[in-house]
């Protein structure tokens, strides 16, 4: 799919999300937004790459920081606009595709779709505890 629809369809998507759990006011366009910039990070990294863990990584990561900021602009928690942001990333096709081939017993396309999986949610969650440590010291050093 052309890269361009992948970031429409990233906006959409975060947008209904968000939606869904009631996000009001400006804070809907821009965690869409968000949502949009991570997909692009995401294609971005991947392309130069071509490393799943690097570029979960690093699009977790980036819109960590851009949370925390907006979170303080806002006057909000962060997670308001964190957790709509890594929506585009989260791996359901993977999973999807892994239970397609484990269901057919095809073993080259389970260990294909097991190991993208695996990086995708390794290299998120290291972005968002690598993100929570750095604001947790921050937070102690500023007492």
């Amino acid at each position: 799919m052309n890269a361009f629809y992948q970031l429409i369809w990233a906006f959409l998507g975060t947008f209904a999300f968000c939606l869904y759990f009631n996000l009001k006011n400006e804070r809907l366009f821009i965690a869409s937004l968000m949502g949009l910039g991570t997909w692009a990070i995401y294609l971005f990294v991947m392309e130069l790459t071509g490393n799943v863990f690097v570029s979960s990584f690093l699009a977790t990561f980036i819109m960590g920081v851009v949370s925390e900021v907006l979170a303080r602009v806002y006057k909000t928690p962060s997670m308001v606009f964190y957790i709509p942001s890594i929506i585009p990333i989260i791996p359901g096709g993977s999973l999807y595709y892994l239970m397609q081939a484990v269901v057919q017993s095809d073993r080259v396309q389970m260990s294909y779709y097991a190991y993208m999986l695996i990086w995708t949610i390794l290299g998120m969650g290291v972005g968002v505890s690598l993100i929570q440590v750095i604001m947790t010291v921050r937070k102690n050093i500023r007492g």
